[in-house]
This record gives C-alpha cells, structure tokens and sequence, in this order.
C-alpha cells in the first residue's frame, strides 16, 4: 500500500509517517501542497492524510485539490486544535477526520490502518 502524507509541520509529518511504515506499506511526504500535486500526479495512492493547516493552502484549496487529482484513494484529514465544525464541514467528504492533539492520535491511525 503506497501512502501520502501532506503535512507541513515536520515533527507531525515524521510521527505520521514513522506509524504508517511497515506490513508493506510504503510512505511518502509532501510538506506543501505543491509537493504533494507533483506527487499525486507522479504515482499512485491508496491513502492520504492530509492536514488541513497547510501554509500553501487553504483546507478548501487542499480538499478540492485532492479530490482533483486522487484516483481510488482513501482520505483521511488531519489537523490540530479545538474540533472546529467549519474545518469538519470543509473535510465532510474525507473517509476519516482524526485530531492531531487527541492523546490517542497515535492509536487512531493505528485503528485506521488496520482496518484496511
């Protein structure tokens, strides 16, 4: 399974992609939007994380990009802070929304991958 994470914040992007790695999993990062469409355009996905805090875009920049260029792949956003019920209305068509500050962040994406 090829995975992109789109994150930014480089100790988030290394933690994401440290928990993603392994069972064949392959992980990719992009820390822009920019990276990520060279990506996305480049090879193929199956899941992508993909926060919504990015400094090269807006989430409603990010969701339509993504939803521009994805082929079959699964969407899972992630971001930070307080739930923020206009960042989970930008991200309603995602298959998982997951909060980068809930303790058991970790935990969740663990739950997520294996229920692949």
């Amino acid at each position: 399974m090829n995975i992109l994470v789109i994150e930014d914040n480089q100790p988030s992007a290394f933690l994401l992609a440290s928990l993603c790695q392994g069972n064949g999993r392959e992980v990719s990062v992009a820390n822009t939007m920019a990276q990520a469409r060279e990506k996305l355009t480049g090879a193929r996905f199956e899941l992508i994380f993909l926060d919504l805090g990015l400094t090269d875009s807006t989430p409603k920049e990010s969701i339509a990009a993504i939803s521009e260029l994805k082929t079959l792949a699964q969407v899972v956003v992630i971001t930070t802070g307080y739930e923020n019920p206009s960042l989970r209305e930008s991200a309603k068509d995602a298959d998982a929304f997951l909060l980068k500050d809930d303790p058991n962040f970790a935990d969740r994406v663990m739950s997520y991958l294996d229920g692949l």
